[in-house]
């Protein structure tokens, strides 16, 4: 999330002028996919105090009443969980229940698919809960229905909320920058790569049978997009290279562009200078930290940081000392996102209890940029289908997806940048 503390300062400028200088200036803002509802309060928050009533006045109907009962029900849960012991509160996220957004099963969502879902929840949810949520009936400590049908069926109005604050937040605002985000999108690499005989294929395309041709089609002008050109662009190139049989040199063309895509999102560009992991041992990466000088939050750090980076016989070893300004360190704000800032320090919310399931399950991922290692999903708009699409390149990575460890291409990647 080492851009996220920048989204936020940017959503607190008001008016045509920070949107011009953001598309004159995009500085890369890529938000996690999957923020936890408190980190969606937080963002719509922010939203609220920079435009005030303009921020629901801009959006759709059906966006503002996602957003709005969702809003509802946390308070509902809140009044709920006042009565209830703590090992007896509603909950509606577990480790168990983390899931990524695969490569190849997409989310896909836009205004389109927020009104869809809504109109289905209101005539598919208990006419009890929706007169709540989306109603104007008054929350109390009570809920209709089992505790096991009320948690799936706020689950479904906390999705929506999510997807609804997303885009009226993060999307929306800056639209046309996630039109040109479109160009990261590496499926056509992907998929293409995944061919054994592609080559062939393409030499002999037009005695593919159709639907193969379409797909195709579809992947190769992916790999277009990847080197900037526009949609037209790489159709209109596409067509002239199928024209003169020359199809297998229009995925040449473009490959070298296709992988370098693909690389940015798992290679260390600007690693570290103050890692140690040499021959002499080489089942140990040591690499300082500024002492917190607290017990509490050294033990949180060491605990959860070196429980993550291992591999085999291999591990990190944290050290602690004074530091200089090139140090890496961690630092507490109220009221934020966790987010790494200048490539050192890790920032994370005072007001979150470090215990908490995914507080521990952050630090590790935060740190993971101090390695220097880049965030792998993607998010971008697509005008052929009016909608916003993202994923998580591999849902078992831990830059990848909350759903993700530490793993084999992980070490592989710190060998390659820092064993020396």
């Amino acid at each position: 999330m080492r851009f996220l503390q920048a989204l936020l300062m940017s959503m607190l400028l008001i008016g045509p002028t920070a949107v011009f200088a953001f598309e004159e200036n995009p500085t890369p803002h890529f938000l996690p996919l999957d923020l936890t509802t408190e980190e969606y309060h937080q963002l719509w928050q922010h939203h609220l105090a920079s435009l005030g009533t303009k921020a629901l006045d801009d959006l759709e109907p059906a966006t503002r009443e996602g957003i709005n009962g969702g809003e509802k029900l946390s308070l509902w849960l809140k009044k709920i969980n006042q009565t209830r012991s703590p090992e007896r509160q509603i909950r509606l996220t577990s480790p168990g229940t983390r899931s990524g957004i695969p490569i190849d099963s997409p989310s896909i969502y836009g205004p389109k698919q927020i009104s869809e879902s809504l109109a289905k929840m209101k005539s598919t949810l208990p006419a009890e809960l929706t007169q709540v949520v989306y109603g104007t009936t008054d929350i109390t400590a009570t809920f209709p229905g089992t505790e096991e049908e009320f948690i799936k069926h706020a689950r479904q109005v906390d999705r929506l909320y999510q997807t609804a604050t997303r885009w009226a937040t993060s999307i929306k605002p800056w639209l046309s920058w996630y039109r040109s985000a479109q160009a990261r999108d590496v499926r056509g690499y992907y998929y293409l790569n995944k061919i054994a005989d592609v080559d062939s294929k393409l030499q002999n395309f037009a005695q593919l049978p159709l639907e193969e041709q379409n797909a195709l089609k579809r992947n190769l002008v992916g790999i277009c997009r990847n080197a900037r050109h526009t949609q037209s662009e790489c159709e209109q190139s596409f067509v002239g290279s199928r024209s003169n049989n020359q199809v297998l040199g229009f995925k040449n063309r473009y490959w070298a562009n296709a992988i370098n895509a693909w690389n940015t999102f798992f290679k260390i560009s600007n690693p570290r200078q103050d890692v140690d992991w040499t021959a002499v041992n080489a089942q140990r990466l040591s690499i300082e930290f500024r002492d917190p000088s607290n017990n509490r939050i050294r033990d949180f750090l060491k605990d959860n940081i070196e429980d993550e980076f291992k591999f085999g016989d291999w591990r990190l070893e944290m050290s602690f000392t004074n530091g200089g300004s090139g140090t890496a360190y961690l630092e507490f704000q109220p009221n934020v996102t966790p987010h790494v800032t200048g490539g050192n320090v890790i920032v994370m919310d005072a007001n979150a209890p470090i215990e908490e399931y995914e507080v521990a399950w952050t630090i590790r991922h935060e740190y993971g940029h101090i390695l220097r290692l880049p965030d792998c999903y993607v998010e971008f708009y697509d005008d052929t289908i009016e909608s916003v699409v993202n994923y998580q390149l591999d849902t078992t990575d831990l830059m990848c997806s909350r759903a993700g460890n530490m793993n084999e291409r992980i070490y592989l990647e710190l060998k390659h940048a820092y064993f020396r």
